[in-house]
């Protein structure tokens, strides 16, 4: 079940971010200290309330990577006036479930005190979060309809809204706190490259609208939808 690590984040690896002139862009290049030949390209590029992000997996390897399992882990308590750790963070934290934000306080999961919830993207058959969300209660049982999560500040004013396409889960974890909206990678056969998009986009519009606007772009959708 746990498989092999391509790439995380307390590897010891130098010099990986390069800067643009300017800092607008950032960007890296590695190749897996694990498995030879696997390289990860991943690119962040500013673009006025939103950043957009590219992560590319390229599999130069002889073996089949299966079920490729990203977790993209956004720790948004270094931003100011937004919940620390277990401080009632699913109240501000939103995923969207028919069309309309909803949040994470209001989804009934097994242990109403979870401190960590996962739900799928509908139309993505890859469910590889659910031992850690049932160690925690924490499993959501309704698909949502895209991988998107939101967190808004206690002033309910400015949001952090974090997308990426095509979609597959999402996690949140109160304890750490962090929030993902994990892409699909799926199976990489040697040769073959998959690269995934994302945002992170910083606004004080209502949720609503701005879900509305992700929506119409099909940003988050599971793989083929």
């Amino acid at each position: 079940d746990v498989g092999y690590s391509i790439l995380r984040y307390h590897d010891k690896l130098k010099d990986t971010w390069k800067l643009s002139p300017g800092s607008h862009k950032a960007s890296y290049g590695v190749e897996s200290p694990h498995l030879p030949g696997v390289t990860v390209n991943a690119t962040a590029t500013a673009d006025g309330d939103r950043a957009h992000l590219t992560m590319k997996i390229t599999n130069g390897g002889e073996k089949t990577l299966h079920r490729i399992k990203p977790l993209l882990c956004f720790h948004y308590d270094r931003l100011a006036g937004f919940p620390q750790r277990l401080t009632n963070n699913f109240e501000y934290i939103y995923v969207v479930i028919d069309g309309k934000p909803v949040r994470l306080a209001d989804i009934a999961t097994e242990n109403p005190e979870a401190d960590a919830k996962v739900a799928y993207v509908r139309g993505c058959d890859q469910h590889d979060c659910g031992k850690f969300a049932n160690s925690r209660g924490g499993l959501i049982d309704k698909d949502i309809d895209i991988a998107l999560i939101a967190i808004a500040g206690k002033d309910s004013r400015r949001k952090v809204v974090i997308t990426f396409t095509p979609g597959k889960s999402i996690l949140s974890n109160a304890f750490i706190p962090c929030a993902h909206a994990d892409p699909f990678f799926g199976d990489l056969e040697p040769g073959e490259s998959i690269e995934v998009k994302g945002e992170v986009l910083f606004t004080e519009e209502d949720l609503e609208s701005v879900v509305n606007d992700l929506l119409e772009r099909g940003v988050g959708k599971a793989k083929g939808q």
